[in-house]
């Protein structure tokens, strides 16, 4: 019997590279800056550094909270866009089922 990932044990994250992956790599970034700066307890970089930090955690709380709204209007999206998608091949993509 075959067995498929429930989505909600899966580490995936609905909207991850559009909403969380530029924050993302904009801390990494920061992060860098700031490590090459000899980590400094205040100041501008420390100052940005955590500012970056806190968005990206921020994003990340955003859309596991929103995670259905983001699924059901990436949905209506590909109906919409293209009307030659069934709407229960879209369903099984999700569900797995």
């Amino acid at each position: 019997m075959p067995h498929t990932s429930d989505r909600k044990s899966s580490a995936r994250i609905s909207g991850w590279s559009e909403y969380v992956e530029p924050l993302r790599k904009k801390s990494l970034v920061w992060h860098k800056l700031w490590c090459d700066y000899n980590r400094p307890h205040n100041g501008i970089v420390a100052d940005c550094m955590r500012r970056s930090r806190a968005l990206y955690r921020y994003e990340i709380r955003r859309i596991r909270k929103n995670e259905e709204a983001i699924i059901r209007d990436r949905i209506a999206d590909a109906l919409l866009n293209d009307p030659r998608r069934s709407f229960w091949t879209e369903v099984r993509k999700i569900t797995s089922k």
